[in-house]
């Protein structure tokens, strides 16, 4: 009996169920999104921690650049607000000072043991100021007892700034402003740096 002809020609070998020639998936399935006869190389698997190969070289992205821009203007707004607030509460704690200093006196007491008083009451207000608003530490081990020290040093480079102005020649009230002012500023970095900051 004639044998049919055959729809591929002899020494042919017939597709495979998994594809048209292409490597067969699990169960026989090809995978349609690698090449045939082609395995994926290491650079083209999809990697989130390999920098985008589109981007220039040493350019961020709009995104990160946005993000570091928040987190920089968060930071000048929190100094910025705790400078003022520092200024608002050396102010309270200098009108504490003066009122306590002045009814003291109206009342009968001498000068000097009502300015002792006055600036204790002063050094109370100012403390807890400075450390619940300015700095919001809370309770820092040990910031009494080097914001004290702070306070000795503060009064010695006060009382020898103003000495030393005066005696280049510079009127009393003026050299006394600007020993406020440069006592100040160093006194915002001390509390900040040293005073209340946490001990690691």
């Amino acid at each position: 009996m004639p044998s049919l002809p055959s729809d591929h020609p002899v020494g042919e070998r017939s597709p495979q169920p998994g594809g048209a020639g292409g490597p067969a998936g699990p169960g026989g399935a090809s995978r349609p999104d690698q090449p045939s006869g082609q395995s994926p190389t290491p650079a083209e698997r999809p990697n989130p921690d390999q920098p985008d190969p589109t981007q220039p070289p040493g350019q961020m992205d709009f995104g990160e650049k946005t993000r570091d821009g928040i987190v920089q203007r968060s930071g000048q707004i929190e100094a910025a607000r705790g400078f003022v607030l520092f200024v608002l509460v050396g102010g309270a704690s200098a009108a504490v000072d003066l009122v306590v200093f002045l009814g003291l006196t109206y009342a009968g007491m001498i000068a000097w043991a009502a300015s002792a008083v006055s600036f204790l009451a002063a050094f109370a207000v100012n403390y807890r100021g400075n450390r619940d608003l300015v700095f919001r530490a809370g309770a820092v081990p040990g910031a009494v007892r080097r914001y004290v020290l702070l306070v000795a040093f503060n009064w010695l480079a006060s009382t020898g700034l103003v000495a030393l102005a005066t005696g280049l020649g510079l009127e009393g009230w003026l050299a006394k402003l600007i020993s406020m002012a440069l006592v100040a500023i160093f006194n915002y970095a001390a509390l900040r740096l040293w005073v209340f900051a946490r001990r690691r």
